[in-house]
């Protein structure tokens, strides 16, 4: 699974574990709802810094590490 689609994944079951909706999100990050719809489509393409900015927005923030293959 790529990166960006594991984020998306965290993205949203975050917003699931706080209760927060699309258009909330959309408020905190100063954006609107449709772009907050596409950070949570997996067929989009997202750059991770953007997914990492809507977790911030919800008191979170995306670590990444590296293991063996």
């Amino acid at each position: 699974m790529p990166a960006s689609v594991a984020a998306k994944a965290l993205l949203l079951a975050e917003m699931t574990a706080q209760g927060v909706r699309p258009v909330e999100l959309a408020e905190r990050l100063g954006t609107t709802k449709q772009l907050v719809n596409r950070l949570l489509d997996r067929r989009h393409v997202t750059k991770i810094d953007a997914i990492d900015d809507a977790l911030r927005a919800l008191g979170k923030r995306l670590v990444l590490t590296v293991g063996d293959a």
